[in-house]
C-alpha cells in the first residue's frame, strides 16, 4: 500500500484537480436536477452559478430589473435566477394577496 509520503507532488496535484472537477460536476448536476428549486424554470446558467446577476449588471451592461421583466415574459410567473433564488412576478403577487388576503409565498 502506498503511503502519503510516497506520493509525488505531481500525483497529488492531479488528485486534487480530479477531486475539484468531480465536486464541481456534482454541484452542477445537483443544482440542475435534484435541488429543491430545480422545478422552477429560468436560465440554465442561473441555476448553476450565483454569478448570473453579476454578469447581467457588469458584462452585459444591462439592468437586472429589466432583464427580470424579460425573464418573466419568457419563463412565467416564478423564475429561478440563482441556485438558491427565485423571483415572483410582483403583479401576480398583488393579485393573489387581494383575492384572499394571504401571502402566497
Amino acid at each position: 500500500m502506498t503511503s502519503i509520503d510516497e506520493l509525488h507532488t505531481g500525483n497529488l496535484l492531479w488528485l486534487t484537480a480530479a477531486a475539484y472537477v468531480g465536486y464541481t460536476t456534482y454541484r452542477l448536476l445537483y443544482n440542475l436536477f435534484w435541488h429543491p428549486l430545480a422545478s422552477f424554470r429560468g436560465p440554465t446558467i442561473a441555476a448553476v452559478t450565483p454569478l448570473y446577476k453579476a454578469y447581467i449588471d457588469l458584462v452585459a451592461k444591462s439592468s437586472f430589473v429589466h432583464t427580470l421583466e424579460k425573464l418573466h415574459a419568457q419563463y412565467g410567473d416564478i423564475v429561478r435566477v440563482g441556485p438558491n433564488e427565485v423571483f415572483s412576478d410582483p403583479e401576480i403577487h398583488r393579485t393573489w394577496t387581494e383575492m384572499d388576503g394571504t401571502d402566497p409565498l
